[in-house]
Protein backbone atom coordinates (compact mmCIF):
# COMPACT_ATOMS: atom_id res chain seq x y z
CA UNK A 1 0.00 0.00 0.00
CA UNK A 2 2.89 2.38 0.76
CA UNK A 3 4.26 1.85 -2.76
CA UNK A 4 0.83 2.63 -4.19
CA UNK A 5 0.57 5.88 -2.20
CA UNK A 6 4.11 6.87 -3.22
CA UNK A 7 3.23 6.34 -6.87
CA UNK A 8 0.06 8.40 -6.50
CA UNK A 9 2.00 11.18 -4.78
CA UNK A 10 4.62 11.15 -7.54
CA UNK A 11 1.88 11.64 -10.12
CA UNK A 12 0.43 14.37 -7.92
CA UNK A 13 3.77 16.19 -7.81
CA UNK A 14 4.19 15.88 -11.59
CA UNK A 15 0.75 17.42 -12.06
CA UNK A 16 1.56 20.26 -9.67
CA UNK A 17 4.77 20.91 -11.62
CA UNK A 18 2.90 21.03 -14.95
CA UNK A 19 0.30 23.36 -13.44
CA UNK A 20 2.93 25.80 -12.21
CA UNK A 21 4.77 25.67 -15.54
CA UNK A 22 1.47 26.47 -17.30
CA UNK A 23 1.04 29.61 -15.21
CA UNK A 24 4.29 30.97 -16.65
CA UNK A 25 2.69 31.24 -20.10
CA UNK A 26 1.14 34.56 -19.07
CA UNK A 27 4.55 36.09 -18.41
CA UNK A 28 6.99 34.44 -20.82
CA UNK A 29 6.69 35.29 -24.49
CA UNK A 30 6.50 32.19 -26.72
CA UNK A 31 9.05 33.94 -28.90
CA UNK A 32 11.46 33.32 -26.01
CA UNK A 33 10.23 29.99 -24.63
CA UNK A 34 7.03 28.31 -25.82
CA UNK A 35 6.74 25.13 -23.72
CA UNK A 36 4.56 26.77 -20.99
CA UNK A 37 2.10 27.85 -23.68
CA UNK A 38 1.61 24.29 -24.83
CA UNK A 39 0.84 23.10 -21.29
CA UNK A 40 -1.42 26.10 -20.59
CA UNK A 41 -3.99 24.68 -23.03
CA UNK A 42 -4.76 22.08 -20.37
CA UNK A 43 -4.67 24.36 -17.33
CA UNK A 44 -8.41 24.07 -16.45
CA UNK A 45 -8.06 20.29 -16.54
CA UNK A 46 -4.95 20.47 -14.36
CA UNK A 47 -6.97 22.38 -11.77
CA UNK A 48 -9.74 19.80 -11.86
CA UNK A 49 -7.34 16.89 -11.35
CA UNK A 50 -5.50 18.76 -8.58
CA UNK A 51 -8.83 19.05 -6.80
CA UNK A 52 -9.39 15.32 -7.24
CA UNK A 53 -5.96 14.61 -5.74
CA UNK A 54 -6.68 16.88 -2.77
CA UNK A 55 -9.99 15.10 -2.13
CA UNK A 56 -8.29 11.71 -2.44
CA UNK A 57 -5.69 12.56 0.20
CA UNK A 58 -8.39 13.94 2.47
CA UNK A 59 -10.39 10.74 2.14
CA UNK A 60 -7.40 8.63 3.22
CA UNK A 61 -6.57 11.13 6.00
CA UNK A 62 -3.18 11.99 4.54
CA UNK A 63 -1.68 15.47 4.97
CA UNK A 64 -0.41 15.46 1.40
CA UNK A 65 -3.73 17.06 0.37
CA UNK A 66 -2.07 20.40 1.22
CA UNK A 67 0.21 20.26 -1.84
CA UNK A 68 -2.61 20.33 -4.38
CA UNK A 69 -4.54 22.87 -2.31
CA UNK A 70 -1.53 25.22 -2.27
CA UNK A 71 -1.21 24.82 -6.05
CA UNK A 72 -4.90 25.72 -6.50
CA UNK A 73 -4.56 28.76 -4.21
CA UNK A 74 -1.54 29.99 -6.19
CA UNK A 75 -3.64 29.63 -9.37
CA UNK A 76 -6.58 31.77 -8.16
CA UNK A 77 -5.53 34.94 -10.10
CA UNK A 78 -5.52 32.85 -13.30
CA UNK A 79 -8.83 31.15 -12.40
CA UNK A 80 -10.65 34.50 -12.34
CA UNK A 81 -9.86 34.87 -16.05
CA UNK A 82 -11.68 31.61 -16.79
CA UNK A 83 -14.25 31.17 -14.01
CA UNK A 84 -16.57 34.08 -13.19
CA UNK A 85 -17.85 34.67 -9.68
CA UNK A 86 -20.03 37.73 -10.32
CA UNK A 87 -23.54 36.66 -9.37
CA UNK A 88 -25.00 40.15 -9.52
CA UNK A 89 -25.76 41.15 -13.10
CA UNK A 90 -27.61 44.27 -14.24
CA UNK A 91 -29.69 43.16 -17.23
CA UNK A 92 -31.03 46.66 -17.85
CA UNK A 93 -30.08 47.95 -21.27
CA UNK A 94 -27.20 50.41 -21.22
CA UNK A 95 -26.17 52.99 -23.77
CA UNK A 96 -23.64 50.55 -25.28
CA UNK A 97 -24.61 46.87 -25.66
CA UNK A 98 -22.20 44.77 -27.74
CA UNK A 99 -22.25 41.24 -29.15
CA UNK A 100 -19.17 39.59 -30.67
CA UNK A 101 -19.61 36.33 -32.57
CA UNK A 102 -17.36 34.14 -34.72
CA UNK A 103 -20.28 32.95 -36.81
CA UNK A 104 -18.34 30.76 -39.25
CA UNK A 105 -20.93 29.11 -41.57
CA UNK A 106 -23.99 29.33 -39.29
CA UNK A 107 -25.62 32.00 -41.47
CA UNK A 108 -25.36 29.89 -44.63
CA UNK A 109 -28.58 28.13 -43.63
CA UNK A 110 -29.97 30.73 -41.19
CA UNK A 111 -30.60 34.34 -42.26
CA UNK A 112 -28.32 36.69 -40.37
CA UNK A 113 -31.00 39.38 -40.17
CA UNK A 114 -33.14 37.13 -37.94
CA UNK A 115 -30.32 36.81 -35.40
CA UNK A 116 -29.66 40.54 -35.44
CA UNK A 117 -33.34 41.43 -35.07
CA UNK A 118 -33.73 38.98 -32.18
CA UNK A 119 -30.63 40.26 -30.36
CA UNK A 120 -31.68 43.85 -30.92
CA UNK A 121 -35.21 43.29 -29.61
CA UNK A 122 -34.57 40.75 -26.81
CA UNK A 123 -31.18 42.02 -25.63
CA UNK A 124 -31.25 45.67 -26.75
CA UNK A 125 -27.94 45.20 -28.59
CA UNK A 126 -26.79 48.10 -30.73
CA UNK A 127 -23.28 47.05 -31.82
CA UNK A 128 -22.47 43.73 -33.51
CA UNK A 129 -18.99 42.41 -34.32
CA UNK A 130 -18.89 39.31 -36.51
CA UNK A 131 -15.89 37.23 -37.58
CA UNK A 132 -15.75 34.67 -40.42
CA UNK A 133 -18.68 36.18 -42.27
CA UNK A 134 -19.15 36.59 -46.00
CA UNK A 135 -19.97 39.61 -48.12
CA UNK A 136 -23.25 37.97 -49.15
CA UNK A 137 -24.40 38.21 -45.54
CA UNK A 138 -23.65 41.94 -45.60
CA UNK A 139 -25.75 42.29 -48.75
CA UNK A 140 -28.58 40.42 -47.02
CA UNK A 141 -28.47 42.92 -44.15
CA UNK A 142 -28.33 45.93 -46.46
CA UNK A 143 -31.38 44.71 -48.40
CA UNK A 144 -33.48 43.88 -45.35
CA UNK A 145 -32.24 46.48 -42.84
CA UNK A 146 -30.96 49.59 -44.64
CA UNK A 147 -30.97 51.61 -41.39
CA UNK A 148 -27.86 49.73 -40.15
CA UNK A 149 -24.41 51.22 -40.73
CA UNK A 150 -21.79 48.63 -41.60
CA UNK A 151 -18.10 48.20 -42.25
CA UNK A 152 -16.93 44.91 -43.77
CA UNK A 153 -13.44 43.74 -44.67
CA UNK A 154 -11.96 40.25 -45.16
CA UNK A 155 -14.58 38.29 -43.24
CA UNK A 156 -15.01 40.79 -40.41
CA UNK A 157 -18.11 42.96 -39.98
CA UNK A 158 -19.02 45.76 -37.58
CA UNK A 159 -22.72 46.61 -37.62
CA UNK A 160 -24.50 49.39 -35.75
CA UNK A 161 -27.30 51.93 -36.00
CA UNK A 162 -25.01 54.63 -34.60
CA UNK A 163 -23.39 56.91 -37.20
CA UNK A 164 -19.95 55.75 -38.36
CA UNK A 165 -17.63 58.74 -38.64
CA UNK A 166 -14.35 56.99 -39.47
CA UNK A 167 -13.12 53.50 -40.33
CA UNK A 168 -9.99 51.50 -41.08
CA UNK A 169 -8.36 48.10 -41.11
CA UNK A 170 -5.15 46.35 -40.12
CA UNK A 171 -4.73 43.28 -42.29
CA UNK A 172 -2.00 40.73 -41.58
CA UNK A 173 -2.59 38.57 -44.65
CA UNK A 174 -5.13 38.14 -47.40
CA UNK A 175 -7.54 36.12 -45.26
CA UNK A 176 -9.87 36.59 -42.32
CA UNK A 177 -6.88 37.28 -40.04
CA UNK A 178 -6.60 40.91 -39.00
CA UNK A 179 -8.66 43.73 -37.55
CA UNK A 180 -11.20 46.33 -38.62
CA UNK A 181 -12.19 49.41 -36.63
CA UNK A 182 -14.79 52.16 -36.77
CA UNK A 183 -15.45 55.36 -34.90
CA UNK A 184 -19.09 55.80 -33.94
CA UNK A 185 -20.95 58.76 -32.50
CA UNK A 186 -23.36 58.17 -29.63
CA UNK A 187 -24.93 61.48 -28.69
CA UNK A 188 -22.00 63.86 -28.27
CA UNK A 189 -19.54 61.05 -27.40
CA UNK A 190 -17.29 59.24 -29.89
CA UNK A 191 -16.18 55.62 -29.43
CA UNK A 192 -13.77 53.44 -31.37
CA UNK A 193 -14.79 49.81 -31.93
CA UNK A 194 -12.20 47.18 -32.86
CA UNK A 195 -13.19 43.81 -34.32
CA UNK A 196 -10.22 41.42 -34.11
CA UNK A 197 -9.55 37.95 -35.49
CA UNK A 198 -6.05 36.64 -34.74
CA UNK A 199 -4.09 33.75 -36.22
CA UNK A 200 -5.89 30.41 -36.05
CA UNK A 201 -4.29 27.40 -34.36
CA UNK A 202 -5.35 25.20 -37.30
CA UNK A 203 -5.81 22.21 -35.02
CA UNK A 204 -9.60 21.81 -34.71
CA UNK A 205 -10.09 19.81 -37.89
CA UNK A 206 -7.08 17.63 -37.14
CA UNK A 207 -8.32 17.00 -33.59
CA UNK A 208 -11.77 16.07 -34.91
CA UNK A 209 -10.24 13.67 -37.43
CA UNK A 210 -8.06 12.04 -34.75
CA UNK A 211 -11.03 11.53 -32.44
CA UNK A 212 -13.16 10.05 -35.22
CA UNK A 213 -10.48 7.64 -36.42
CA UNK A 214 -9.49 6.53 -32.92
CA UNK A 215 -6.23 5.54 -31.30
CA UNK A 216 -5.74 2.53 -33.59
CA UNK A 217 -4.55 4.80 -36.36
CA UNK A 218 -0.83 4.13 -36.84
CA UNK A 219 -0.26 7.77 -37.85
CA UNK A 220 -1.81 9.08 -34.65
CA UNK A 221 1.42 10.09 -32.89
CA UNK A 222 2.78 11.90 -35.94
CA UNK A 223 -0.49 13.76 -36.47
CA UNK A 224 -0.63 14.83 -32.84
CA UNK A 225 2.94 16.12 -33.06
CA UNK A 226 1.98 18.09 -36.16
CA UNK A 227 -1.07 19.49 -34.39
CA UNK A 228 0.96 20.75 -31.44
CA UNK A 229 3.63 22.10 -33.79
CA UNK A 230 0.96 24.19 -35.51
CA UNK A 231 -0.22 25.47 -32.15
CA UNK A 232 3.28 26.50 -31.07
CA UNK A 233 3.88 28.26 -34.38
CA UNK A 234 0.56 30.14 -34.36
CA UNK A 235 1.08 31.20 -30.73
CA UNK A 236 4.21 33.09 -31.77
CA UNK A 237 2.42 34.72 -34.70
CA UNK A 238 -0.41 35.92 -32.44
CA UNK A 239 2.02 37.64 -30.08
CA UNK A 240 3.39 39.73 -32.97
CA UNK A 241 -0.13 40.49 -34.20
CA UNK A 242 -1.34 41.48 -30.72
CA UNK A 243 1.57 43.88 -30.22
CA UNK A 244 0.84 45.56 -33.55
CA UNK A 245 -2.84 45.97 -32.70
CA UNK A 246 -2.17 47.24 -29.19
CA UNK A 247 0.04 50.03 -30.54
CA UNK A 248 -2.87 51.18 -32.72
CA UNK A 249 -5.40 50.83 -29.87
CA UNK A 250 -3.34 52.92 -27.47
CA UNK A 251 -3.26 55.76 -30.01
CA UNK A 252 -7.05 55.99 -30.19
CA UNK A 253 -8.36 59.56 -29.69
CA UNK A 254 -11.54 58.29 -27.97
CA UNK A 255 -12.67 55.48 -25.61
CA UNK A 256 -12.13 52.02 -27.14
CA UNK A 257 -14.08 48.76 -27.20
CA UNK A 258 -12.21 45.69 -28.44
CA UNK A 259 -14.12 42.57 -29.51
CA UNK A 260 -13.22 39.38 -31.24
CA UNK A 261 -11.67 35.98 -31.53
CA UNK A 262 -8.09 35.98 -30.20
CA UNK A 263 -7.70 32.22 -30.78
CA UNK A 264 -5.81 32.12 -27.48
CA UNK A 265 -6.68 31.27 -23.90
CA UNK A 266 -6.80 33.71 -20.97
CA UNK A 267 -3.60 32.09 -19.67
CA UNK A 268 -1.61 33.05 -22.76
CA UNK A 269 0.93 35.78 -23.38
CA UNK A 270 -1.34 37.15 -26.11
CA UNK A 271 -4.04 37.70 -23.51
CA UNK A 272 -1.54 39.42 -21.20
CA UNK A 273 -0.55 41.87 -23.95
CA UNK A 274 -4.15 43.13 -24.02
CA UNK A 275 -5.05 42.73 -20.34
CA UNK A 276 -2.02 44.74 -19.17
CA UNK A 277 -3.63 47.82 -20.74
CA UNK A 278 -7.31 46.93 -21.08
CA UNK A 279 -10.16 45.55 -18.96
CA UNK A 280 -11.43 42.02 -19.65
CA UNK A 281 -15.22 42.18 -19.28
CA UNK A 282 -15.51 38.51 -18.34
CA UNK A 283 -13.08 39.01 -15.48
CA UNK A 284 -15.00 42.09 -14.39
CA UNK A 285 -18.54 40.71 -14.64
CA UNK A 286 -18.53 37.07 -15.85
CA UNK A 287 -20.32 34.20 -14.12
CA UNK A 288 -19.49 30.50 -14.35
CA UNK A 289 -17.05 28.76 -16.66
CA UNK A 290 -16.07 31.06 -19.49
CA UNK A 291 -15.88 28.58 -22.38
CA UNK A 292 -16.62 30.34 -25.68
CA UNK A 293 -15.44 27.67 -28.14
CA UNK A 294 -18.16 25.16 -29.01
CA UNK A 295 -16.07 22.94 -31.29
CA UNK A 296 -14.38 19.58 -30.83
CA UNK A 297 -11.80 20.78 -28.28
CA UNK A 298 -13.60 21.27 -24.94
CA UNK A 299 -13.15 24.03 -22.39
CA UNK A 300 -11.52 26.76 -24.52
CA UNK A 301 -12.13 30.45 -23.86
CA UNK A 302 -10.89 32.36 -26.90
CA UNK A 303 -13.51 35.09 -27.55
CA UNK A 304 -13.30 38.36 -25.61
CA UNK A 305 -14.63 41.84 -25.07
CA UNK A 306 -12.14 44.37 -23.67
CA UNK A 307 -12.40 48.10 -23.08
CA UNK A 308 -10.12 50.77 -21.75
CA UNK A 309 -10.58 52.04 -18.20
CA UNK A 310 -13.20 54.64 -19.23
CA UNK A 311 -16.01 52.06 -19.00
CA UNK A 312 -17.91 50.31 -16.25
CA UNK A 313 -19.46 46.91 -17.07
CA UNK A 314 -22.96 46.05 -15.89
CA UNK A 315 -23.43 42.63 -17.50
CA UNK A 316 -21.36 40.03 -19.34
CA UNK A 317 -22.90 36.86 -20.77
CA UNK A 318 -21.95 33.97 -23.03
CA UNK A 319 -25.05 33.26 -25.11
CA UNK A 320 -25.13 29.47 -25.19
CA UNK A 321 -28.55 29.34 -26.84
CA UNK A 322 -26.92 30.14 -30.20
CA UNK A 323 -23.67 28.78 -31.59
CA UNK A 324 -21.51 28.07 -34.61
CA UNK A 325 -18.28 26.50 -33.42
CA UNK A 326 -18.20 29.51 -31.06
CA UNK A 327 -20.74 31.02 -28.68
CA UNK A 328 -21.75 34.68 -29.04
CA UNK A 329 -20.55 36.94 -26.22
CA UNK A 330 -22.60 39.89 -24.89
CA UNK A 331 -21.46 42.84 -22.79
CA UNK A 332 -23.35 45.87 -21.51
CA UNK A 333 -21.34 48.92 -20.54
CA UNK A 334 -21.43 52.65 -19.92
CA UNK A 335 -18.92 55.43 -19.55
CA UNK A 336 -17.78 56.04 -16.00
CA UNK A 337 -19.12 59.25 -14.56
Amino acid sequence: MKIFFRLIFLLNLILIGLTLISLLASYISPLTFDIPHLFSLFLPWFWAVNLIFALFWLCVSDKRWKWSLICIIISIPWMTRYIGFHFKQNERAEQINVITFNSKSIFDNNPIREYITNWEQALSCNIFCFQEISESHLLDIQRSSPDYNAYFNHGKLILTKFPITNRGQIQFEQSVIGCIWVDIQVGVQNYRIYNIHLQSNQISREAESIIQEGVQNTRLLGRMKGMFKNYRSSTKIRVTQARTLLEHILESPCPVIICGDLNDTPFSYTYTIFSNHLEDHFKMKGLGIGTTYAGIIPGLKIDYIFTDKNFSVTEHRILREEKSDHFPVLSRMKLKT
